[in-house]
C-alpha cells in the first residue's frame, strides 16, 4: 500500500507536462489543416471563376464585351464566393478571339497566420463555341 501511494505521488503532474508538450503541436496541426481546406476552397472559387469568365467571353455575353468588363464579371463572382479582389487579383485574357476564349486569374492567398507560407494560386480557363451549321 506504501509503495502504491509513492507510485501516485511520484506521477502526479505527469499529465499536465504531457499536455504542455503536445498542446501546440496539436493545435498548429489544427490550424494548419483549417488553412488547406480554405486554400483548397479559394483554388476551387477561382477555377469557376476564370472558366465562366472565359465563357462568358467565348459567347459575346454583353457582360464581357471587352477586357475591362470580363475583369468586373470576374470580380462580381469573387466578390459572391468572399473573395479579396484587391492588388492580388490579376486577372489577363492574352488569347480570346471570336469563338475561343483563355483566361489566366493568379490570386495571391493571404495564409491563417505568419508560420505558413503565402502562397499564389494560378488557374487558366478556356472556352469556344462551335461554328454555326
Amino acid at each position: 500500500m506504501l509503495k502504491l501511494k509513492k507510485l501516485i505521488r511520484a506521477e502526479e503532474g505527469q499529465a499536465i507536462a504531457e499536455a504542455a508538450l503536445l498542446l501546440p503541436v496539436f493545435v498548429l496541426v489544427s490550424f494548419m489543416l483549417v488553412d488547406i481546406q480554405w486554400m483548397t476552397k479559394d483554388a476551387a472559387a477561382i477555377e469557376y471563376i476564370v472558366t465562366e469568365a472565359a465563357r462568358c467571353e467565348a459567347i459575346a455575353s454583353g457582360a464581357c464585351q471587352n477586357t475591362g468588363q470580363t475583369r468586373a464579371y470576374a470580380i462580381d463572382l469573387a466578390a459572391n464566393m468572399r473573395l479579396s479582389t484587391g492588388a492580388g487579383f490579376d486577372l489577363t485574357t492574352p488569347n480570346c478571339g471570336r469563338d475561343f476564349c483563355q483566361v489566366f486569374l493568379s490570386y495571391h492567398y493571404k495564409p491563417l497566420g505568419a508560420y505558413f507560407p503565402a502562397l499564389t494560386i494560378s488557374r487558366t480557363g478556356t472556352a469556344s463555341v462551335p461554328p454555326g451549321p
